[in-house]
């Protein structure tokens, strides 16, 4: 092929993708019509739906339309299926139904507190002292973003209080404790009550209240600045692990560590300031800047650490930040999910007296050859 005819073709594809960006960006009249017959028929269908499963009249806050992905995600197509937010006895919830027609064939969360209520109860007569249960558990399975949290927990089946085991099939059920022991739940049979070959039940007991509260949002049980021992069934096979023997938590500036095959001695940080990283190098990509502070580690001996870096320091760079040491971009380190927990976790092997800088990055990786300065 020519070097015309190859110029001639990107800029074909080029002009397709543009046309297809402004392609379905604004609903026509006809559908902007369309679009609120679906609302006000979902409406109605919600109210149908909620006096038919519980027999009494919500009120009506809000109504949401979801939408699908088009032309390659560079729009959106507006479907029939709404999120209706709805208010009783001062509780909200959502009911998902489809507003194309009149039906009553929706889905709702108004029991979401109810469930969470009865699992609580029952495994606090196996092990007191649950501080909290959260459950993730739906029949609706959408990917808009502004309706896919709201969607959580929505169930068309009835609770009637002792139907529970049924309605949360495949559901991921965290049981949140301080302090707790969780030994003896390994040949207790009632926990297999709500476990099938979908399901995960994860038991996390935390260092303190505080610890609690700080990781009222995350789900990850790993987590040993704030863990401090969990069990988790997945599969009927049960996992269980205690960080309170053999693991001492370390503070340096804002972020956590621990050292393992090793204690918190083992290891030294400082604080890298701009005035001193004039001879540091990190990779020069286009994209590349500093995300965080920069840190030295000066190790006494060859140990295990793990740093447990606070993703709200890194967050506002979105899932392209990496780790680097001494400038490189380590192995697995991009496309941080700072969104999904509290702390990134970097594990490094790190050797006596080799001493070292980190810090994250945002920007694509890049190559040994091709350095800058960090600050110039």
């Amino acid at each position: 092929m020519t070097n015309n005819f190859v110029k001639r073709l990107i800029a074909f594809a080029a002009g397709v993708l543009m046309t297809l960006s402004f392609t379905s960006c604004e609903d026509s009249e006809e559908q902007k019509k369309l679009n609120k017959q679906y609302i006000e028929t979902a409406k109605e269908n919600a109210q149908d739906y909620i006096i038919q499963k519980y027999g009494f009249e919500a009120e009506i806050t809000d109504a949401i339309q979801e939408r699908h992905s088009a032309n390659f995600n560079l729009s959106t197509k507006p479907s029939s299926t709404i999120l209706v937010k709805m208010n009783y006895g001062g509780r909200d919830f959502g009911v998902y139904i489809d507003g194309s027609t009149s039906n009553t064939d929706g889905y709702d969360n108004y029991q979401a507190t109810d469930l969470e209520a009865i699992v609580q109860e029952e495994y606090e007569s196996l092990l007191p002292g649950v501080r909290s249960v959260s459950i993730s558990s739906t029949d609706v399975h959408t990917a808009y973003e502004p309706i896919r949290n709201e969607c959580q927990n929505m169930h068309h089946e009835y609770f009637d209080g002792t139907n529970a085991a049924d309605i949360l099939s495949g559901a991921k059920i965290n049981v949140c404790y301080v302090n707790a022991d969780f030994m003896a739940l390994q040949d207790t049979q009632l926990l297999d009550k709500y476990l099938d070959e979908d399901s995960i039940i994860s038991f996390i007991s935390y260092r303190s209240e505080n610890a609690l509260e700080k990781c009222a949002m995350s789900t990850d049980a790993e987590n040993e600045c704030y863990v401090e021992s969990y069990y988790i069934l997945e599969n009927s096979i049960g996992t269980y692990k205690n960080y309170k023997t053999g693991c001492e938590i370390g503070k340096f500036d804002y972020f956590y560590y621990s050292v393992q095959n090793g204690s918190l001695s083992d290891v030294r940080f400082s604080k890298v300031f701009p005035e001193d990283l004039s001879e540091l190098n990190i990779c020069n990509s286009a994209d590349a800047e500093i995300a965080s502070d920069a840190y030295w580690l000066f190790p006494a001996k060859n140990c295990h650490v793990c740093i447990y870096f606070p993703t709200d320091k890194i967050q506002n760079y979105g899932d392209k930040v990496s780790f680097t040491k001494n400038g490189k971009i380590t192995e697995g380190s991009s496309s941080i999910k700072t969104t999904d927990k509290l702390y990134q976790i970097e594990e490094i092997e790190v050797k006596e007296k080799e001493e070292f800088y980190f810090l994250y990055v945002y920007g694509e990786p890049c190559s040994q050859e091709n350095m800058k300065s960090v600050f110039s």
